[in-house]
């Protein structure tokens, strides 16, 4: 019985023992299956040692037994026959206690081998680990440092991200501000376009009047000029007239200075009555002659006077239309500069300007 459950405990060791253990169940395994090895081989010694002397107790006794009585030799062969079944099964006992011996060294081997494997195994896991251990510790310090550059970050940001808040609160009034001021500047310049209509048309009914002007200045200045043209066909025919005169009247000074030298031929040489009255005759024509000489020359000297200041009047009535009319297209240059000016400058819609501010400050 003994026997019986010591192979039990070593078979069911054994199915304990073939799980995958890791290193210290197989070192303390390993200190049990030595310990109960030593424990099997103390166990086969004493077992060896009870049957021997169990044998020699029973055989003594059989065998006084027998020499004293022939009857009891079936006793002593009985003894013997059971005797060496026991024999028998304390030698299977002994090999099959053998066998697991050996196949505990084997196992022991193999976990010595499975031993060392796993302390490189762990020797290297061990390295591995210090390296990951030593690559964390590198990779948490720059973590650390990033979270600390993040927080700096953060916290500029967060910052930032306030003065931004405050900025758009600030730009929200602005716009409304602009958009007010807009409103206004959009009332002021409606107002201004209806004034600045209102002068346009009084600046076009000023250039509809300046283009009367202008064309009844033109007209005017072409009627002058024609008139200028007649006055000078005038000028020179009272010019050509002053030269015959002029011809006419050098002509009669000859003829006096004749006159006077028949005087004086006739005063010397003491002619009758009838010379000298035809002298006479001929003194009182060529003085006749000379008076209207005179007044010719006088009229023809008035009217030139009078042509010379009509010439000039109508220069300066001719200057003064070219001043009006110079002044005339001077103020319709400038009322269609200023109208270019005006409709050049609209002013731009509030609502336009708003959207344009929140999507700037959108972007």
């Amino acid at each position: 019985m003994p026997i019986d459950n010591a192979i039990e405990s070593c078979s069911r060791q054994n199915r304990l023992d073939t799980r995958t253990p890791n290193l210290e169940t197989l070192a303390a395994s390993r200190q049990e299956l030595e310990r109960r090895v030593s424990e099997l081989l103390e166990m086969n010694l004493s077992l060896a040692r009870k049957l021997s002397r169990r044998s020699l107790k029973c055989y003594s006794p059989n065998v006084r037994a027998a020499c004293e009585s022939r009857g009891e030799a079936r006793a002593h062969s009985d003894a013997s026959s059971d005797l060496k079944s026991c024999n028998e099964a304390l030698e299977l006992i002994i090999r099959y206690k053998d066998t697991e011996i050996k196949n505990l060294t084997e196992n022991n081997r193999s976990r010595e081998v499975d031993i060392f494997q796993l302390r490189e195994e762990v020797y290297t896991t061990r390295k591995e680990n210090q390296t990951k251990e030593a690559s964390q510790q590198k990779a948490i310090k720059k973590l650390e440092l990033k979270n600390s550059a993040l927080r700096s970050s953060v916290d500029f940001y967060e910052t930032h991200v306030d003065n931004m808040k405050q900025q758009v609160k600030d730009l929200k009034c602005s716009a409304a501000k602009a958009a007010s001021k807009a409103e206004e500047e959009k009332e002021r310049a409606e107002a201004q376009l209806k004034v600045g209509k209102m002068k346009q048309e009084v600046a076009l009914q000023k250039i509809i009047e300046l283009e009367i002007k202008l064309w009844n200045a033109t007209s005017e200045s072409h009627r002058l000029r024609e008139h200028n043209s007649t006055r000078n066909d005038i000028i020179d025919q009272l010019a050509q007239q002053v030269n015959d005169l002029r011809r006419e009247s050098i002509r009669l000074s000859k003829v006096e200075d004749d006159v006077q030298t028949v005087q004086q031929r006739s005063s010397e040489s003491n002619l009758d009555n009838s010379g000298s009255a035809r002298n006479g005759s001929l003194v009182r024509n060529l003085s006749f002659l000379l008076d209207q000489k005179t007044q010719s020359l006088k009229d023809i000297q008035s009217e030139c006077d009078e042509a010379r200041k009509e010439v000039r009047r109508y220069r300066k009535k001719n200057n003064q239309l070219h001043g009006v009319l110079s002044k005339g297209i001077n103020e319709y240059n400038c009322l269609l500069n200023a109208y270019k000016k005006r409709i050049l400058r609209q002013p731009q819609s509030a609502a336009r300007v708003v959207r344009t501010f929140f999507a700037n400050s959108a972007r």
